[in-house]
């Protein structure tokens, strides 16, 4: 299968110098760290043509480079200091120059523009943020460095170059953070500065050179447009030596300007003589020395107009009338962070008039950035705050400039991309604080992608969202607050999607708001009546409202930034700002989660999005934010994870049945080759069955399923968990399934049982585990080579203790968790010495007698019955500190000691439903209340129970100070260790008669024979609680009550 790609939506970068126009009318921009290009010219509106990475910072500059007339490649700048030259090879881009050019963020950067640019290589000027301006020439794939200036802690905003009138020589004009504008020209390949121009008040945004014709010949005009929101005209011309006046006329645009301007520029002609520097006339001489020719600078104008920064000014193009003439259309197009353009013509008398404004000037919009024409002059173009480009294009039927459809995008990261629930259209969220819709656009058998519609603009970044309850016109989404937000679509959405052609027809529109307005300084989109029109709600309010006409093409930019969705709820309860959310696919539940730096807010919370009530207590599990939630298809389970691969699954619990224990029992724990090496694992499962069956009192016919744990099954025969249900005279009907989840089958068995009568398929269920480690086969791969000698496969160190994952011994991962944890070899040891000395009080006061059931073993001697655990007596406790690590010779702190060993043993467990014990006349032990599971990194499977154990906590609605005895199966110390650290559990209350380390690991039995102890410990009244790790990086867990 392969895929093409048919959409782009990636929005320009905020900088005034982040996109270009070549001679041919492409455009090039900056997105995040990837160079785009857009061909407005595209007749079939596809949008972005291609992106391309190469950067290691967010691209802030691109200009697009002159050979003779045209304009094809590209040199752009980023964040990081790079500059990188792209090279036009049949309308694809290829690097073919990378210079790591400054040591910090690249300002600006000025590539040589003139009508006609005829030099060997490109002549590149970049300025960086650590006050530094180099001077390349790029020939071919070499960046040769011409010059590098010191500025002195002055910083470069922008860089233009031209070539003086009648001339060859470059000049440069720089905009400095000390408000000046200064002039250098070249001279033997450097720059020499030439003059400093004073008159703007603040920081030049934009400069721009431009050549244009007069009866006196070539002039050279230098634009700059300031944050003082003012744009002055400098005009560069030959120098005569015959006396002139200096003081020339000053062309001031008036014909615009409000009272307030009028009032402000008298005031400056007022301060004219104390501050001759504002608006001084007079003529600056320079000399170009490479041929002692004089030029003069002179302020020509200023243009009044924007009342915010100039953030861009652009020349209109060359037009080439022959191969030698042309002419230079005196156009000139500004933009500014006031949210307009402006066109600017000089009149015959010499004025520059406001001859167009675009944009929403004076309107609750954002501003604009750059400002570029099109190729001929007839289209205008700009991006803005938002990542999306504004365009313009000219009628000449009518004369008048309107909008145009052009391409959007977000201006920062996207968080959350969500389809909608029939696959029509998707949407996106940002940290640029929008919600984007995205959907085909089909006519004529053509399709082609755009953003459709705009739900949300907020004033906090969105970090996820979601369909409310399988419905394409219901929206949640979660931003860098603690209020969840619903949204429903408007009628106008509605209808504009139906024509689109990405909803359908039977959706109702008519019960629909028309639309939602956007008061200032608000957060929630506020719905509009059928009946009433934003604008007359509030005469005061400067609104963003949806349009309730029918589109039938894709919005421009100036409509999108209107399409508001209403907000229909909104939702409480989290702590701090919401991070992920997840909608279920057949209902109006959310699952949300917000930012925690502590389990008490690392929760994931159900809320029913209609209703606006809370479901459930809050999932708990996690101990830092969760990142991402998810329904399963048929909402039962909620997969939940955080940053470090850890994962959670909740299931969805009805009601449910109560889950009782009438009877636990397990077999003596022998040493490998011991006393039970002649008992097969079957076998020693019949014992253990029969056993807990006599106690409960249950009869054998009531008994309608078996869960049965074992990991090392090879050799055993087929289906090991039914041949315990034969062997133990059960009715043939029970049916019985092999659990095999390492060494928490066991655990896993019992809860798979619970599971089924909770859910009222089964009310007696028998559950356990069993392990014959002595009966473990040697294998032999199936694979025969002709001759030669053949290795053997250990299957208990194969399928038992290898961790295949990362090709090691499982005790190589608890070196790895006792690192994580600070515990120390010492720690490992005195846990060790003291799980003997439990497990070996325990049998001498008689605590174990009662969980026993005795084994027969026949033997050529007569029968021999085995009744008590072996391995707790083979120890030599003043050696355990002197063992050798087992794993990691240098450094390593797991031993023989401090880890289990290999045995042989089984347990079962009765189950019964409330009602059958009811009905049977059954006493039950204990009460199962919860279960849980969890799963991590493999490498990390011994920490796996500090996260299934608070799970199953918390379903129980207990703390860990409830809990009277902790079972947590000592794979190796290093495990029981760690959940008391994460935990802080009391070591008292942690494996009160030793565990695995002492008594020994069937590997297959451990997680049965920890709650078959943990029953037998408790007092009536009290809670427990146990958990086990298995290989593979998980853990299993569960809670009860004795009765």
């Amino acid at each position: 299968m392969s895929y093409r790609k048919i959409y782009t939506s990636i929005g320009c970068n905020r900088s005034s110098n982040a996109a270009d126009v070549d001679s041919q009318g492409l455009i090039a921009f900056g997105a995040g760290s990837y160079l785009s290009i857009w061909n407005p010219n595209d007749k079939l509106s596809n949008g972005v043509k291609q992106t391309y990475s190469g950067h290691k910072g967010d691209v802030r500059i691109v200009k697009y480079l002159q050979s003779g007339r045209e304009s094809k490649d590209i040199i752009s700048g980023c964040t990081s200091g790079q500059l990188i030259l792209w090279k036009n090879n049949n309308e694809e881009y290829e690097n073919v120059v990378t210079v790591d050019a400054h040591e910090k963020s690249i300002s600006a950067v000025g590539t040589l523009r003139a009508p006609i640019v005829d030099r060997t290589g490109y002549l590149v000027a970049s300025a960086g943020s650590e006050s530094s301006l180099k001077i390349w020439n790029i020939v071919d794939k070499e960046a040769n460095l011409l010059q590098s200036i010191d500025l002195n802690g002055k910083f470069v905003l922008d860089i233009t170059l031209s070539l003086l009138p009648h001339s060859k020589t470059p000049v440069m004009a720089l905009s400095l953070t000390n408000n000046r504008i200064e002039i250098w020209t070249m001279h033997n390949d450097s720059f020499v500065k030439s003059l400093s121009l004073e008159g703007h008040e603040d920081w030049v945004r934009a400069l721009t050179f431009g050549t244009f014709s007069t009866d006196h010949g070539d002039n050279l005009v230098l634009a700059s447009g300031s944050q003082d929101g003012y744009i002055r005209l400098w005009n560069i011309s030959t120098h005569s030596t015959q006396n002139r006046e200096n003081k020339e006329n000053v062309h001031i645009d008036k014909t615009t300007l409000n009272s307030a301007l009028l009032d402000d520029f008298e005031r400056k002609m007022e301060e004219a003589d104390a501050n001759s520097s504002s608006l001084s006339t007079k003529s600056h001489v320079f000399t170009d020395h490479n041929d002692n020719k004089q030029y003069k600078l002179n302020f020509e104008a200023l243009l009044l107009g924007h009342d915010s920064w100039i953030t861009g000014l652009h020349w209109h193009p060359i037009q080439w009338e022959s191969e030698n003439k042309y002419t230079q259309p005196q156009y000139l197009l500004s933009a500014s962070a006031d949210k307009s353009m402006i066109l600017w013509s000089p009149q015959s008398d010499g004025l520059w008039m406001n001859e167009r404004r675009f944009g929403e000037f004076g309107t609750g919009g954002l501003g604009f950035f750059g400002g570029l024409f099109s190729k001929d002059g007839k289209e205008v173009f700009a991006h803005g705050l938002n990542g999306s480009f504004h365009r313009w294009a000219h009628s000449p039927q009518d004369g008048l400039w309107q909008p145009k459809l052009a391409i959007t995008g977000h201006a920062s990261p996207v968080k959350d991309v969500q389809w909608d629930p029939d696959n029509q259209f998707f949407m996106s969220a940002s940290t640029d604080q929008t919600t984007r819709l995205h959907g085909a656009w089909k006519r004529n058998e053509v399709e082609t992608w755009h953003e459709l519609n705009r739900p949300q603009s907020h004033g906090y970044d969105i970090q996820a969202i979601a369909f409310i309850d399988g419905d394409s016109t219901k929206l949640a989404t979660a931003a860098d607050e603690k209020i969840v937000r619903t949204f429903d679509a408007p009628k106008g959405w509605i209808r504009s999607a139906k024509k689109l052609g990405v909803l359908s027809n039977d959706i109702d529109e008519e019960s629909r708001p028309l639309g939602a307005s956007l008061p200032p300084q608000s957060l929630s989109n506020r719905l509009v009546k059928n009946d009433e029109h934003p604008e007359e709600q509030d005469k005061d309010w400067s609104l963003s409202h949806t349009y309730g006409n029918q589109m039938e093409k894709p919005p421009v930019e100036e409509q999108l930034v209107t399409s508001l969705w209403p907000e229909s709820n909104k939702l409480f309860g989290h702590g701090y700002e919401l991070f992920s959310i997840a909608a279920a696919h057949h209902s109006s539940l959310l699952a949300t989660a917000c930012k925690s730096q502590s389990a008490k807010h690392a929760v994931v919370r159900i809320t029913d999005a209609i209703k606006g009530v809370h479901y459930g207590n809050p999932l708990e599990g996690h101990a830092l934010t969760v990142t991402r939630i998810q329904f399963s298809p048929d909402d039962q389970l909620i997969l939940s994870l955080k940053p470090s691969s850890f994962t959670t699954i909740f299931r969805r619990m009805s009601t449910g049945r109560e889950v009782y224990i009438a009877a636990a029992q397990r077999t003596p724990i022998a040493s490998i080759n011991g006393a039970l090496a002649t008992v097969t694992a079957p076998q020693l499962g019949v014992v253990a069955v029969k056993k807990a069956l006599e106690n409960s009192g249950v009869p054998a016919d009531a008994v309608e399923e078996l869960y049965f744990g074992q990991v090392l099954q090879a050799g055993c025969g087929q289906s090991p968990a039914r041949q315990v249900v034969i062997g133990s005279g059960l009715p043939d009907s029970v049916d019985a399934t092999t659990i095999n989840k390492v060494c928490a089958s066991g655990m896993k068995a019992i809860n798979l049982g619970a599971q089924s009568i909770r859910l009222g398929e089964r009310d007696v269920v028998i559950a356990g585990g069993m392990e014959s480690m002595s009966n473990a086969p040697y294998l032999l791969p199936r694979q025969k080579a002709p001759v030669g000698h053949f290795q053997t496969i250990d299957a208990i160190v194969g399928d038992g203790l290898w961790d295949v994952y990362n090709n090691v011994h499982m005790g190589n991962c608890a070196e790895s968790a006792a690192k994580k944890f600070d515990v120390t070899r010492e720690d490992q040891d005195n846990y060790a010495i003291e799980s003997y000395r439990r497990s070996a009080d325990a049998w001498k006061n008689g605590r174990f007698e009662e969980e026993i059931a005795e084994v027969v073993v026949k033997t050529r001697k007569g029968d021999v019955i085995v009744k008590e655990d072996e391995e707790y007596k083979k120890i030599l406790l003043d050696k355990v500190p002197t063992l050798r690590p087992a794993f990691q010779k240098d450094g390593g702190t797991v031993t023989p000691a401090n880890a289990s060993t290999l045995n042989d043993g089984a347990s079962a467990l009765v189950l019964i439903s409330k009602e059958k014990a009811e009905e049977l006349g059954i006493k039950p032990i204990a009460k199962l209340i919860s279960q849980a599971d969890a799963a991590m990194a493999p490498i990390d499977f011994p920490i796996a129970p500090t996260k299934a154990l608070p799970i199953a906590l918390q379903r129980a609605n207990v703390e860990v100070k409830d809990i009277a005895k902790f079972e947590i199966n000592e794979a190796f110390s290093a495990v029981a260790k760690v959940a008391e650290k994460a935990l802080n559990l009391d070591p008292s209350k942690v494996n009160v008669n030793g565990g695995a380390v002492s008594l020994g690991h069937p590997i297959g039995n451990s997680g049965s024979r920890i709650v078959v102890s943990l029953i037998h410990q408790l007092a009536a009244g009290e809670k427990g609680a146990a958990a086990i790790c298995n290989g593979g990086g998980a853990a299993t867990a569960l809670v009860l009550e004795k009765l």
